[in-house]
């Protein structure tokens, strides 16, 4: 950029030459005129440069803030799906213990069952010997 400011200052240059001649007083006239565009030129670049900078940091800070905001949601996700694995591994928990509650239940049951059809067993069996008895007896 600055090599295309300065590339564009010769013209203005020979142009003033030729309008002022060579004399010495109109060289260092020139030369001021050089001088001021050159440094005209220069403060331009430098704010080129300033503004340059200033943009490349904003969008550093843009960067930034970006992947920060993307770290957060992914931890929030996983949070997320931690405190939902947590809650299914509960229910699972629970139900498996639902479970093993009734299958005990059932089995005290079936047990009763048991226990009460053998006694049962055992009464009508006592009984068809007494009445046995009593048929050999009588």
């Amino acid at each position: 950029m600055l090599n295309k400011k300065l590339l564009g200052l010769i013209p203005l240059v020979l142009v003033t030459t030729v309008f002022t001649g060579c004399s010495k007083e109109k060289m260092e006239e020139t030369q001021q005129t050089m001088q001021e565009n050159a440094a005209s030129v220069s403060e331009a670049v430098g704010e080129a440069a300033d503004d340059t900078g200033d943009a490349m940091s904003s969008a550093a800070d843009k960067v930034g803030d970006m992947a920060s905001n993307a770290a957060d949601a992914t931890t929030d996700m996983a949070n997320d799906a931690t405190d939902s694995m947590k809650e299914m591994a509960d229910d699972a928990a629970d139900a498996t213990s639902d479970a093993m509650d009734k299958a005990g239940d059932m089995a005290d049951d079936t047990a009763d069952s048991v226990k009460d059809a053998a006694g049962d067993a055992a009464d009508s069996a006592k009984e068809a010997a007494e009445d046995a008895k009593k048929a050999m007896e009588g």
